[in-house]
């Protein structure tokens, strides 16, 4: 038992035993106050008697009330039991005391936790300085670089000037070439007086990109730069020193052609020129490719994608120039005299080739001196009455011969297909039978080209009141000489070509002159066969023969010819619309129309209009097609009354199928023909796994070039990727244009 005063005995004391003695009466006023006494502080408390078996009662009675109240507490929460592996906190020990090997323990795992946090701490602060470092060394090769800046885009504006002047007919201005050079070099220098710094960043992955831009630019620049040279060696070449201090203009004589004769030996050393000139573009093409892309950096993007561009097209006319510098010697009698049969085509009275043949001259070129032999009316050599009978013909121009119910003329039947490799062979076998002269190709050209050589020089014939320029040369011709007496009529055409004779012999201004008649070509407004084959393969390359095209995928040429004896597609307009559906199995379902329009004026001179039908357009349009498409529908299914052929009617020419229907056009009555067919295979898979419908166009030259606008719908669920001309609204892609040169369409999807 205990008592409220501190540790009183637990029993009454025996009265028989000694009793302490009683404490002084200090001591008991300096007792200190124990917890747990008798009342609080404030109240009086009694003696404690030992003696008093009373005063233990009553002590007895006040803890059975403590203990009473302590059992009715509730009892805190006894800890579970500690897992095994978990170590004791401090204090933990039986006895309440740490142990001096435990201490010990805590004391070398406080040190090691401070260690680590000190490791910590330098590792962030080597990490955050080799950041600093890093990006100090980054800026700083950034910085060269950036002070290198974009030599690329640099040389590219300069070349694109040079460029600009030759394709447009002039000479550039100043030395474009020399300065592309001092721009290449200066970056080259630049490159190579980078620090240590610009190297180090141009080996770490990634952070080395606008270090590698600038080198591949650098490259690039270089290569341009030795393109450039090569095309200021042969600019000097051709056309002296002159051509780059703004010389060599109307009037001045230049190397490569002087007094009527082409410098043949000039033109064949320009073959390692251009060789060369090809192996830097490709060069600078493949730099320009191994440019990387920056992200959000888009202007790169674009100097990238445009330079590449320029790079693919000069390296297509490096090419043609090659072709053309290794055939045109021999071409030009460089090896043996050539002899060439022109023919003047009017094209307001149309053919497949162009028109039918309005006059002739006989050319030689001796070692490139170019000679006149004889000129005139094509009814002065061709056998109007009858014809060339009994000579071996391509089967392509006796098809026409048989079907159109023509005599075999050089004016009129021979050139109904459009091919001038099967047209020029049977020319060749009709001036032999005619003249006995055997020719080494033949050139077919029309007013437009007469006119594109004229340019602003004039010329005067004894049959034509007023003076004649390359502005009214293709009215005069194909429109206004008919309203001359008849015997004017035969005679100008010979007239004509005598006088326009003199300018082909001595262009000038000479860079203008072939950039019109390399405009005249690619419009076929002129078109060459040669009858060496070797020449005319070369010819093919160049697209200048006049032959069908062998490219895979879909295709269409319109070729019209007239059947009634008129000039009025003077006055007549085409226009053609094709829609294609392609589907998912790789076939296009083709809707083809076209829609003939003669504004013929009604009071038109006869010689213009016709006789027996005036003002009447009989168009025989043959409509050229993949070998592999499948006819469906033709509208209207019959032809006008008298027509040869009588209805449609097929057959294949080359790798191609051709439809052939005639319609007739009057003022006021348009006519429209229309064809529906699939054709299999129209779409391929690419190499990237995507898939391509390409459609290949070629043209007949015309006086009023077609109005075009072609259709295409993508399979369902097609998504495109690429169609560069043309506008795209949903899956539906729309091509306009004027029809004035052939060319390939592409869409990737």
């Amino acid at each position: 038992m205990t008592t409220p005063g501190g540790n009183p005995p637990v029993s009454p004391p025996d009265p028989s035993s000694p009793q302490p003695p009683d404490a002084p009466d200090d001591a008991e006023q300096t007792q200190p106050r124990r917890w747990g006494s008798w009342g609080k502080d404030d109240e009086p408390r009694p003696d404690w008697r030992p003696e008093d078996s009373t005063e233990w009662e009553r002590a007895a009675q006040a803890a059975a009330e403590r203990d009473s109240i302590r059992s009715t507490r509730p009892s805190p929460p006894k800890p579970g039991p500690r897992p095994p592996e978990t170590k004791r906190r401090y204090g933990d020990d039986t006895d309440g005391r740490l142990t001096r090997k435990r201490h010990r323990s805590r004391s070398s795992h406080s040190r090691k936790r401070r260690k680590k946090r000190l490791i910590r701490r330098l590792v962030l602060f080597g990490v955050g300085g080799l950041a600093l470092l890093g990006a100090i060394v980054v800026g700083d090769a950034y910085y060269q670089a950036y002070r290198i800046a974009s030599p690329l885009e640099s040389i590219r504006a300069d070349l694109a000037s040079a460029r600009s002047s030759l394709s447009h007919g002039k000479l550039p201005t100043g030395d474009p070439f020399t300065a592309a050079t001092a721009i290449a070099s200066q970056a080259a220098a630049k490159v190579q007086g980078t620090n240590v710094l610009f190297r180090l960043v141009g080996r770490v992955p990634f952070v080395n990109r606008p270090v590698l831009v600038v080198r591949a630019q650098v490259a690039a620049a270089r290569e341009l730069a030795a393109s450039a040279v090569d095309v200021r060696t042969m600019v000097l070449s051709l056309l002296g020193g002159k051509a780059l201090k703004g010389g060599a203009g109307a009037g001045e004589q230049v190397p490569v052609m002087h007094g009527g004769t082409v410098d043949t030996t000039l033109l064949a050393a320009l073959t390692p020129h251009l060789e060369s000139l090809i192996s830097h573009l490709q060069a600078a093409a493949a730099e320009i490719r191994s440019i990387p892309t920056i992200p959000f950096y888009h202007r790169l993007t674009h100097i990238k994608e445009t330079a590449g561009a320029e790079t693919t097209y000069d390296i297509a006319l490096a090419r043609n120039a090659l072709v053309g510098a290794k055939v045109l010697p021999s071409f030009l009698g460089s090896d043996r005299p050539k002899t060439y049969f022109l023919a003047l085509q009017n094209n307001s009275d149309l053919r497949g080739t162009g028109g039918t043949v309005l006059a002739y001259a006989f050319i030689r070129i001796d070692h490139g001196k170019l000679s006149l032999m004889k000129s005139g009316p094509i009814s002065d050599i061709d056998n109007h009455a009858t014809g060339f009978r009994g000579l071996k013909l391509p089967d392509s121009v006796t098809w026409y011969l048989q079907h159109a119910s023509v005599n075999p003329r050089i004016a009129n039947g021979a050139n109904y297909s459009p091919d001038l490799t099967q047209v020029g062979p049977s020319w060749a076998a009709m001036v032999k039978s005619g003249t006995g002269m055997t020719i080494d190709g033949a050139i077919a050209l029309d007013p437009v080209a007469i006119a594109d050589a004229l340019g602003t020089h004039s010329i005067k014939v004894h049959s034509y009141p007023d003076h004649i320029t390359g502005a009214n040369l293709v009215k005069v011709v194909e429109n206004l000489q008919y309203t001359l007496p008849k015997d004017a009529q035969s005679k100008f055409p010979g007239e004509l070509v005598g006088k326009a004779w003199k300018v082909f012999q001595n262009p000038s201004p000479l860079i203008r002159t072939v950039q019109r008649l390399g405009q005249a070509l690619r419009e076929k407004h002129i078109q060459i066969w040669s009858a060496d084959p070797a020449h005319e393969a070369e010819l093919h390359r160049l697209l200048w023969d006049g032959s069908l095209s062998e490219n895979p995928g879909d295709y269409l040429y319109l070729v019209d010819d007239k059947r009634v004896a008129n000039k009025v597609d003077y006055y007549s307009h085409q226009k053609i619309t094709y829609d294609v559906a392609l589907q998912s199995n790789g076939t296009a379902r083709s809707s083809y129309s076209v829609t003939l329009t003669n504004d013929t004026p009604a009071n038109v001179v006869h010689f213009i209009s016709g006789i027996e039908h005036p003002g009447i357009n009989l168009a025989m349009l043959n409509l050229y097609v993949p070998s592999s498409a499948n006819f469906l529908k033709v509208s209207p299914l019959q032809a006008p009354p008298g027509s040869s052929p009588q209805g449609f009617a097929e057959h294949a020419e080359g790798d191609h199928l051709v439809w052939t229907q005639t319609i007739q056009s009057t003022l006021g009555h348009p006519a429209t023909l229309s064809y529906q067919y699939e054709v299999p295979g129209a779409v391929v898979k690419t190499s990237t796994g995507g898939h391509a419908y390409q459609l290949t166009i070629q043209h007949q030259p015309l006086v009023n070039p077609p109005d075009l606008t072609i259709r295409v719908t993508l399979p369902p669920g097609a998504k495109l990727a690429s169609a560069t001309g043309w506008t795209v609204s949903g899956n539906v892609a729309t091509l306009h244009t004027t029809l004035t040169k052939d060319f390939v369409a592409r869409i990737l999807f």
